[in-house]
């Protein structure tokens, strides 16, 4: 299940859906996931892992990130990855929601960076933010009360 909030410049009317978790293609994202990361496609850190962690696992949920510097949020998918929790059995093959975080560890945050300025990203959970940095006009975006989004 996904949860989005939408958010409206006060400045030129800009809209941005700030979408997180993950809908019932889990699935087929986690493995096409898995198969971009062996590739190379997030990086030798990434692609290192997987052929030195055979049994670590991604984080693919839809993610809410804000920029330290400008203020601007992007959605991406998280990236995180994991390392089994030592004496854990019956580790599932798909890990998310509570399985990732009861059986696993993190092992390593995926570096996020701005699109506008090139600043770090952070990971923000959408519920709890209230207002953003327009990422056309750099005003304020203010969330949208009448638009509350949920979605499989």
């Amino acid at each position: 299940m996904g949860f989005g909030k939408a958010f409206k410049c006060k400045t030129c009317g800009e809209r941005f859906n700030a979408m997180t978790g993950i809908g019932m293609l889990f699935p087929t994202v986690y493995k096409d996931t898995v198969k971009d990361i062996r590739s190379g496609k997030y990086g030798e850190d990434w692609k290192t892992f997987f052929e030195e962690h055979p049994d670590g696992v991604v984080n693919c949920e839809n993610e809410l990130l804000i920029c330290e510097e400008c203020g601007v949020p992007k959605n991406e998918m998280n990236l995180s990855l994991y390392l089994p929790k030592e004496g854990v059995e019956d580790l599932p093959k798909l890990p998310f929601g509570d399985d990732l975080h009861e059986k696993f560890t993190l092992y390593k945050k995926y570096p996020y960076t701005c699109d506008k300025c090139g600043g770090a990203c952070n990971i923000v959970a959408a519920s709890k933010i209230k207002r953003a940095a327009c990422p056309k006009c750099g005003g304020v975006m203010e969330e949208d009360h009448e638009s509350v989004i949920l979605w499989d």
